[in-house]
């Protein structure tokens, strides 16, 4: 479904006159709506999902009514962390399984290897210090 201009900026409108009331500021409704024409200019290219998220990521995050640049950078976040939620549920991707008791003794293996390396480098520097 294509996003129109108007439905983009009615959206912005409400997200700025939410952040208005939680950071107690006094725009009035006529600074918000220009603000909002504007913030949907610039943000043309992104969804009104990403907007939407961004705009209460703000909120979420600062007690100040938002520069545009900040919802930018929010909205290039936001874009790219719904994008990765879309791919992982388009995946779906199996639950593992539950490990067998010979993968679970390999695995304590390695662990106990990995600790007995980091112990002689310990070892190693605490010779090294006290020359």
């Amino acid at each position: 479904m294509e996003t129109t201009s108007s439905q983009r900026q009615a959206l912005i409108a409400v997200e700025l006159a939410r952040i208005n009331l939680l950071a107690r500021a006094n725009d009035d409704a006529d600074r918000i709506a220009a603000t909002a024409e504007i913030f949907a200019d610039e943000l043309a290219a992104y969804s009104l999902e990403t907007i939407s998220a961004a705009m209460r990521e703000h909120a979420r995050r600062s007690s100040w009514m938002p520069k545009l640049s900040e919802i930018i950078s929010l909205c290039g976040q936001t874009s790219r962390s719904l994008e990765y939620q879309r791919q992982v549920r388009a995946a779906k991707l199996p639950a593992p399984e539950k490990l067998t008791d010979d993968q679970v003794a390999l695995n304590l293996a390695k662990i106990q290897t990995l600790r007995d390396s980091l112990a002689h480098r310990r070892a190693m520097y605490r010779r090294r210090a006290a020359r």
